[in-house]
């Protein structure tokens, strides 16, 4: 059942900002997308709650050089379903995707003003993040190939005794006995947005930080 601040979240996005998200979806994907494919909020914050993941992988390129990852991304994926997130996807929903040979690594810069796009695994354990910007006039983009750590694994597990399977439970126990990384905080320089002079906010609504930042693990 849809809370309340779960309605005022979906009525936010339907008023601000789900025009916007349905336009970026029909350019980054080969598809004809209208709201009605997309997830609701209240299954978006079931299926994908704030885990915390680890970086497996991640490099720094020019932007117009970025389809030079697409064998590295669709690994990650295979012949998968898999979900799209956006800035703005806890107010408009998740995108789900039959395949990653839909998505749309041709995007132009311009395609997304959030300039972050997360492809997402259909069992949420992992995840390939896009993020770009412009860096003294010159276009970039990081890409992270990031896997769900333990911590992540059991808010999830969590998720999917309510909701879930025992297929499910079983396919996460098993990501849970291979991730043996601890958790850590990311640390680095903040993106600023050249053109406000603000921080730039990734999907989480955390600031974003440039690709040479650390992993510094902490106690627990």
């Amino acid at each position: 059942m849809e809370t309340i601040e779960q309605k005022k979240r979906r009525l936010i996005g339907k008023i601000k900002y789900l025009d916007t998200y349905i336009k970026t979806l029909n350019r980054i994907t080969f598809k004809k997308v209208d709201s009605t494919m997309l997830l609701s909020v209240v299954d978006t914050d079931r299926l994908c709650p704030m885990a915390d993941f680890n970086i497996d992988y991640k490099t720094t390129l020019y932007f117009c050089n970025k389809k030079d990852m697409w064998d590295k991304i669709k690994y990650v994926f295979g012949c998968n379903p898999l979900y799209i997130r956006l800035q703005h996807f806890r107010e408009c929903g998740l995108f789900p995707l039959e395949s990653i040979n839909l998505f749309n690594i041709d995007f132009q810069f311009e395609d997304d003003p959030g300039e972050m796009i997360v492809l997402v695994s259909k069992n949420c354990l992992q995840e390939v993040v896009l993020d770009f910007y412009d860096e003294y006039d010159i276009r970039k983009i990081d890409i992270e190939i990031r896997s769900a750590t333990k911590t992540g694994v059991n808010e999830l597990e969590n998720r999917e005794e309510s909701y879930g399977t025992s297929k499910k439970k079983l396919e996460l126990q098993r990501a849970k006995d291979c991730l043996l990384d601890k958790p850590y905080w990311e640390a680095g320089s903040v993106k600023i947005d050249e053109r406000t002079g603000k921080m730039r906010m990734n999907c989480y609504g955390r600031p974003k930080l440039y690709s040479s930042k650390s992993k510094t693990e902490y106690m627990v």
